[in-house]
């Protein structure tokens, strides 16, 4: 009541969206001012005129785990049925990025990946009919989500989608407030609810009450400031009091009645229900609207048909909402309320009982983890899970699989056999976060203080792979040569490091000796039959052979590595070999080879996320380019840009945005290309613009073993413009 205009201007986006040009449209107000409220309307106008609608609501206690709330509007979290749905959660698990250095932003590395796919998933709905996403509480989204709904939103003109998204107002600097209020290409509205005047507030009296408010009551109601949720508790409260008197022609209240605070009329309805009931929803209350029936009735421990019962009674009360399997409140004021009723001490209790339920049932591993970061968990517990589950839950979630392991560390004893795995998983949690200098810092500590021998090439791993990602392919060298020198690394091993020790010449300019290098790591491979070690020396013979000398010998020592089967290797591993071939086609004219192979690795791209997808679109441009396709090349520039902060693939692509911007006369626009990215930081010793290998990732950790990444790409050598725009623009090489 009293929203018309706004729901009028929501059917307008709405026949737009169905007429083939999408909306955005963003829902501010205060709590109680009817948010939720027109968005549950603008979605039943929506649904009755054709459109697809999705719906979601994020929550408090799942902002710690990237793409939570828009996995769950989308129906991610479970098993999807669907094959596109199934794909993408496949990437949202991210698998195949365990062991990958991250980006410390949720936007860039692996996580783009991730929104890359939730974007296509979004694209081939839409491609099925009109879809409208309606997103309640924006205020509490992790920001991975709100990532992928600023892309949908700078693209909603080009789809027939329409966005409509509600929060309160929040800080001006917040990503939510940005993407609300901020200048975006596109189709964007602004609603913002102000209190109802004193018409509508009038009219929602008499709604509530079945006559006019009589002139004590209206007095009273001033006291609301035109907040619909107020007002309506505040109806309620005086009902359950019996203090409304009824006439013939208006409704009123005795005199002398004092306006109570909205929080006291919030709590003032819970005063009627049962201490059984208020028992059960003070848990709910601190478990948040994540938890399921199921969930909840294992955490008090009553059979779930009571717990039925007692969830009837408490939508009776209007305290609850009927939403299926997951519990909402009717209002997140009562939530709060009854949150707040719960002793700070006691508010743990619940979290590690849902932790601890939640594990024994199987669930996903961010799910446990949420409760296990707002409890206190016991150390017996945390360590024994982490155990088994610290691998998935760093694909997932790095970020609160660090925080988990660094509270493990604490609690753990140092002598215990499984401190070690503790330790070996912080370091792989450190570099999924980003955190590079203090992944290698924590693995460099480890083998300082004489671990076992089982786990001492795991961590010279980590040493190496987050030294060279980080732009040190000298101090990754001087690791590879004490690591072959240690007597507790096992021969196989000893030869892996050999063919690491030849990217890192190669990293470092010195090509003659990273030939010499791979060559004898290749035969040490050839002859202990080890994959990993002979596809990096022959990745790196193929590199050597094509600067100096392009040739289809070079192609042919690029197609042996990338024959090698996937399944035998890290999934960066042979999507480095790949993208590196493809490379290779590109530049030797062999364009139907190229576009063959970006074909098939194309979703594994998408899945592997990191570098390995801006190289992917690089790859696609560097095709098209050279194919006269420069619309094409433009497209996919703009896609691998996307991903986010990779300095070096981005400098790339912008060299080849550049070169078309000067061959179609557009000499403004190729400087511009060049100058936006800022210059490195450090001077390093290392190869040009010609180096295949700088960013080479940690892809080195699969099921407990150690293998090489592949090298990263150059700009084919024929064009030399690009090649001389990419070494004018940066010291640095990728």
């Amino acid at each position: 009541m009293g929203r018309a205009a706004e729901l009028g201007e929501l059917s307008r986006l709405v026949e737009s969206t169905l007429a083939g040009e999408g909306q955005a449209a963003f829902v501010v107000g205060e709590a109680g001012l009817g948010k939720t409220a027109v968005l549950e309307q603008a979605a039943a106008s929506a649904e009755r005129r054709g459109l697809r609608v999705l719906q979601g609501s994020a929550q408090e206690l799942e902002q710690a785990c990237p793409f939570a709330f828009i996995s769950s509007c989308l129906g991610l979290e479970e098993s999807p049925s669907d094959a596109r749905r199934a794909r993408v959660a496949e990437v949202l698990r991210g698998d195949a990025r365990y062991g990958l250095p991250g980006a410390k932003s949720e936007t860039s590395g692996a996580y783009a990946a991730t929104v890359e796919a939730i974007i296509g998933l979004v694209e081939d709905m839409c491609a099925q009919g009109p879809l409208a996403l309606l997103l309640d509480d924006l205020q509490w989204a992790d920001s991975a989500s709100v990532a992928v709904l600023h892309k949908l939103v700078c693209s909603v003109h080009q789809l027939p989608l329409l966005v409509v998204g509600a929060h309160r107002p929040v800080s001006g600097v917040g990503e939510v407030d940005q993407l609300s209020r901020s200048p975006i290409a596109g189709n964007r509205t602004l609603l913002e609810l102000a209190p109802l005047d004193a018409e509508a507030v009038a009219a929602l009296l008499a709604d509530l009450c079945g006559r006019p408010a009589g002139p004590r009551l209206r007095r009273m109601a001033e006291g609301a400031a035109g907040n619909p949720l107020y007002l309506t508790e505040l109806i309620a409260a005086l009902r359950r009091e019996h203090a409304i008197e009824t006439g013939e022609a208006t409704a009123d209240i005795a005199a002398g009645c004092t306006l109570p605070s909205l929080t006291a009329l919030v709590t003032h309805r819970l005063r009627y229900l049962r201490d059984d009931v208020l028992q059960v929803l003070r848990v709910a209350a601190v478990l948040g609207a994540s938890c399921t029936t199921a969930e909840l009735a294992a955490v008090v421990d009553l059979p779930l048909r009571d717990l039925l019962a007692v969830m009837a009674e408490a939508e009776a009360s209007g305290v609850l909402r009927d939403t299926g399997q997951r519990l909402r409140f009717r209002h997140e004021l009562i939530r709060h309320a009854l949150y707040d009723a719960v002793p700070g001490s006691v508010r743990t209790m619940p979290h590690m009982r849902a932790a601890q339920c939640l594990a024994g049932a199987g669930a996903a591993p961010e799910r446990v983890a949420e409760h296990l970061l707002g409890g206190l968990p016991s150390p017996d517990f945390l360590i024994t899970w982490l155990e088994g589950s610290a691998a998935r839950l760093t694909t997932r979630a790095p970020a609160m699989a660090l925080r988990l392991l660094t509270t493990a560390l604490e609690l753990g004893d140092p002598t215990d056999a499984g401190y070690a795995n503790l330790r070996l998983h912080h370091a792989l949690a450190q570099l999924s976060c980003g955190l590079l200098a203090e992944a290698e810092e924590s693995a460099r500590c480890a083998l300082a203080k004489a671990p076992d021998p089982g786990w001492e090439c795991l961590m010279r791993w980590i040493v190496i792979q987050a030294a060279f990602v980080r732009g040190r392919p000298d101090l990754a060298l001087a690791e590879v040569r004490a690591g072959c020198r240690s007597p507790g690394v096992p021969a196989i091993e000893a030869v892996r490091l050999q063919a690491f020790g030849a990217v890192c010449l190669f990293a470092l300019g010195d090509l003659t000796e990273a030939g010499a290098v791979a060559s004898r790591a290749r035969r040490a491979a050839d002859k202990a039959g080890d994959s990993h070690a002979l596809a990096g020396a022959l990745h790196v013979l193929a590199a050597k052979r094509f600067l100096e000398t392009p040739d289809a010998e070079a192609v042919e020592l690029a197609r042996q590595a990338s024959r090698l089967t996937p399944d035998t290797m890290h999934p960066a591993q042979w999507m480095g070999l790949q993208l590196a071939l493809v490379n290779y086609y590109v530049d030797l004219d062999l364009g139907h080879d190229a576009q063959r192979t970006l074909a098939a690795i194309r979703i594994p791209a998408e899945h592997t996320g990191g570098m390995f997808l801006p190289w992917y679109h690089l790859s696609c441009a560097l095709l098209a380019f050279h194919t006269g396709r420069w619309d094409d090349a433009l497209a996919e520039i703009a896609s691998g840009l996307d991903c986010g902060d990779q300095d070096a693939l981005s400098r790339a692509l912008r060299a080849v945005a550049a070169l078309i911007a000067v061959h179609r006369g557009r000499r403004p626009l190729a400087e511009a290309h060049l100058t936006a990215l800022p210059p490195e930081v450090a001077t390093r010793r290392s190869l040009s613009s010609t180096s295949i290998c700088r960013c080479a990732p940690a892809s080195f950790w699969t099921k407990r073993r150690a293998t090489r990444s592949a090298p990263t790409p150059a700009l084919p050598r024929r064009s030399t413009a690009a090649w001389a725009i990419c070494r004018a623009g940066s010291s640095s090489a990728f």
